[in-house]
């Protein structure tokens, strides 16, 4: 039998039993990272890889259309939990600040463009 190295493509049947409901509610509480309103369809939560016990589900958005990835981590004690670097303080702190804007991302471009990578004498320390 070979050893899966890679993601494996599954079905939102294979998502743990009774968990898919649940998943569903969680993610469509999650605001869209393009028009930051809350509203991803629970109908439109698809599975769509896995990898030992980390899934990759995607969630589109119901007022954009945006297509969002999660990546989520079933636990057989029920306190599933999607795998992200912000705390929920960050995340509504982010919520509220003004999207990025095309002169926002020149503005880093010409930023990066000189910048040597010394972070010490960028931050004064």
């Amino acid at each position: 039998m070979k050893a899966s190295v890679g993601p494996t493509l599954r079905t939102m049947a294979e998502f743990p039993t009774g968990q898919e409901r649940l998943l569903k509610q969680i993610i469509s509480g999650y605001r869209c990272q393009v028009c930051r309103r809350r509203g991803f369809d629970q109908d439109q939560v698809r599975f769509a890889a896995h990898h030992d016990q980390v899934w990759l589900v995607t969630a589109r958005c119901g007022y954009c259309r945006h297509r969002q990835r999660f990546w989520v981590m079933p636990s057989e004690d029920g306190d599933d939990r999607l795998l992200q670097d912000l705390t929920s303080d960050e995340e509504e702190r982010f919520a509220e600040m003004a999207p990025v804007t095309g002169d926002d991302v020149l503005d880093m471009h010409l930023f990066l463009s000189e910048f040597d990578g010394d972070f010490r004498r960028l931050f004064g320390r």
